[in-house]
């Protein structure tokens, strides 16, 4: 009897079930990031009606989200949206294959890391508009040149992140499976990539936002076809296009955290398993 008295106060962790605390806090942290964006909104309306804010400027918050509302009835403007995510996805994809691949390569052959440690340093450091003239240049105001420009932005980051979670592997894991005679495929997918599956996962995570930016700046300063372009035509409409073009920014920022909060979800389902995405004492 002593002992299962002494078992429940300790089951209960203070009294109170994990999983309703980890609710709780859950609960909490939304509620304050709710409360973030409707004091954004209370302190622009409140500019707004004051005059401290320029109409011909500014428009107010009821004026923008009037022309959001209008926006999300237009084809044009989803197709826009299309676009841009069609873009994102396609050179979100080149690149990420590309820095995964080469990432494992360089950081599980020493030669080829030491050899080529200059120029990846180099083109990680090259902002990707500075590569904009000479790919409109190459390939136009094209798809492919959006992709290919993503691609190139989002590569070498990833690269560098997969390349430190390779090398970032427990030696002991490494040396145990080398003992028990693992083969070197099955170790290599076995022990090498889920030891450094947080690393590509963060480092995935960060690309995707980063990609989508990529291909919204691109298409404002090189035109084509997406929501940039978009953003770009309502800005020389005038000033009664202000409030679309307000309503458009605010529509590529919502995707921006619609992909932030995707990736962020899948990152923490695909790798609850990992040590490092289990709640404390779970």
């Amino acid at each position: 009897m002593a002992t299962d008295a002494t078992a429940r106060p300790s089951a209960l962790a203070g009294g109170v079930p994990n999983r309703v605390r980890g609710g709780i806090r859950g609960g909490i942290g939304i509620g304050v990031k709710i409360a973030g964006v409707v004091a954004l909104l209370l302190v622009w309306y409140v500019l707004s009606a004051i005059g401290m804010l320029d109409a011909n400027s500014v428009p107010g918050p009821g004026a923008t989200f009037r022309a959001l509302a209008e926006e999300s009835g237009r084809q044009q403007f989803w197709s826009a949206v299309g676009q841009t995510v069609l873009g994102w996805g396609l050179g979100l994809t080149l690149g990420a294959t590309v820095g995964l691949l080469l990432g494992t390569f360089l950081a599980l052959n020493r030669f080829a890391e030491r050899s080529s440690a200059v120029v990846v340093e180099f083109f990680k450091t090259v902002p990707v508009i500075a590569v904009l003239p000479l790919a409109i240049l190459v390939m136009g105001t094209t798809l492919t040149m959006k992709v290919v420009l993503v691609g190139f932005g989002v590569a070498w980051p990833l690269l560098v992140q997969t390349s430190y979670g390779v090398k970032s592997m427990d030696p002991v894991i490494r040396d145990t499976a080398t003992v028990l005679g693992v083969g070197r495929v099955r170790r290599f997918f076995g022990v090498v990539m889920p030891s450094a599956s947080p690393f590509i996962a963060t480092g995935l995570r960060v690309a995707a936002s980063g990609a989508l930016t990529i291909t919204i700046v691109t298409e404002l300063i090189a035109g084509g076809r997406g929501l940039g372009v978009e953003i770009t035509t309502a800005a020389i409409s005038g000033v009664q296009a202000l409030p679309a073009m307000y309503a458009r920014i605010i529509a590529a920022g919502l995707l921006g955290v619609t992909v932030a909060l995707l990736f962020t979800v899948a990152e923490r389902r695909l790798l609850r398993w990992h040590d490092a995405y289990r709640p404390e004492h779970s």
